[in-house]
């Protein structure tokens, strides 16, 4: 069914067809996890016995280019989760998902200089500080969201608001720590700190999902 706007949506940039912000967001996705493989370049020139070092010297990049792609790619499904519930959009979450796409199409960039500088601590602690950026601000669209009432009341519960705060601010926490840390352990130690991510989100889901997948009781046979 078509959602149709509120008295007043048209004067305050309010509305309810979230549809072109997802359809926006989705395409600013696409062409950050296509920007992050420009900087791989072909060697030029290699001969047969050349060629094994030209591309092993491609390996920092080509490690940067997966760590970012597994990032951004998780960073897109959790949008794409809140967004399934979430039913209307005023001008301020505009702002906030304006700002977070800003944090993704920046991805590129700092890949790139990871993949030359990944061994500078201020490089890696840059590269960490973006991806905890980007997920500081998904989480700021959620917690907006329910606190505006734009979310899809059937469906949010409280319960499922507080999960999906704590799985987007996981990966900010864990990202914005690393970033420090790069400045005083080896930089190149960093990114295996994000391994970690996996089951602190696997904890999280157990927690808040507990007492959410217990079998029903069995309905009492019927009497005559």
């Amino acid at each position: 069914a078509q959602r149709m706007n509120l008295p007043g949506d048209l004067w305050n940039d309010r509305g309810s067809d979230i549809e072109r912000l997802v359809f926006f967001s989705d395409a600013v996705f696409a062409v950050a996890l296509t920007l992050l493989v420009i900087d791989l370049k072909v060697p030029i020139g290699a001969t047969a016995s050349t060629l094994p070092g030209k591309l092993e010297a491609l390996g920092p990049q080509v490690l940067a280019l997966l760590i970012s792609f597994v990032v951004i790619a998780s960073y897109w499904r959790g949008h794409h989760r809140i967004f399934h519930v979430i039913e209307r959009y005023d001008r301020w979450l505009v702002l906030l998902n304006f700002a977070f796409l800003l944090s993704i199409v920046l991805q590129p960039f700092t890949t790139s200089l990871t993949s030359e500088y990944g061994n500078q601590p201020l490089v890696m602690g840059l590269y960490a500080a973006l991806l905890g950026v980007s997920g500081l601000l998904l989480t700021a669209i959620w917690v907006y969201a329910v606190w505006a009432k734009l979310v899809n009341a059937e469906v949010v519960t409280p319960k499922l608001a507080r999960f999906y705060a704590a799985r987007s601010l996981a990966p900010t926490v864990l990202f914005l720590a690393s970033a420090g840390l790069a400045l005083v352990i080896e930089p190149l130690w960093v990114p295996w700190l994000w391994i970690l991510l996996l089951p602190i989100q696997r904890v999280i889901r157990w927690f808040f999902a507990r007492n959410e997948t217990a079998t029903p009781p069995k309905p009492a046979p019927a009497t005559r």
